[in-house]
């Protein structure tokens, strides 16, 4: 998979952490440029100074994807990346979704 997604920029939700985390650092290894969305804003921050001492492009984009407002305009800040790095190759969804409702 190396240097396979050159050129490539791809949109991983729930990229803080676990499946999401290691997609989007896999993928960097491969070449792609990462948009890397998450909640915890110190975690993105972690993820794209790895990714970024790879020699690899991150946007990271601070939205909890479970809230609507935030997931609406979540999409603007890929926008940017595709312009800037590459066209958009995938979205990979990894966020976790929790249901708050008693049984």
């Amino acid at each position: 998979m190396d240097n396979e997604f050159m050129k490539k920029t791809l949109l991983v939700t729930g990229a803080t952490s676990g499946i999401g985390k290691a997609t989007a650092l896999r993928f960097a290894q491969a070449g792609a440029s990462i948009a890397a969305v998450g909640r915890n804003e110190e975690a993105l921050s972690q993820l794209e100074k790895e990714l970024n001492s790879w020699g690899a492009q991150c946007l990271t984009i601070r939205a909890d994807l479970s809230r609507e407002e935030e997931a609406r305009h979540a999409p603007d800040q890929p926008a940017v990346a595709v312009r800037t790095h590459a066209k958009s190759s995938a979205v990979i969804s990894c966020e976790a979704r929790q249901h708050r409702q008693c049984l």
